[in-house]
């Protein structure tokens, strides 16, 4: 069931399309540039989970030196490595997931 927020929030979203295709048009700004300022880029899990507190800078600095040797996915290195839970890991993931979806229903290039 759509909300009222929901509603309100595709509104503005299309007339706001309108808006970038026109900045798109006259090379006002770049794809990349837009994407970057709607908050559009991919979110990396290691961002993901130093930006919800789960991890810190230096344990996902450790995670990628690690990942580099072992070839083992980020998420499972830092479960292995008891830095996070599987329940933070698997939070985070959705979170990514959510994240991934949204970007592609508000895809600004459609």
């Amino acid at each position: 069931m759509e909300s009222e927020l929901d509603r309100i929030s595709v509104s503005l979203y299309i007339s706001n399309k309108k808006l970038a295709k026109h900045l798109l048009e006259k090379q006002v700004i770049s794809a990349t540039q837009l994407n970057k300022l709607l908050g559009k880029e991919s979110i990396l899990l290691g961002q993901l989970l130093v930006e919800e507190g789960f991890i810190l800078q230096y344990e996902l600095k450790i995670a990628l030196l690690e990942q580099q040797v072992s070839r083992k996915k980020r998420g499972e290195i830092l479960v292995e490595q008891q830095t996070i839970s599987t329940e933070q890991l698997a939070k985070s993931l959705r979170q990514q997931a959510w994240q991934e979806e949204k970007n592609n229903t508000y895809n600004i290039s459609s």
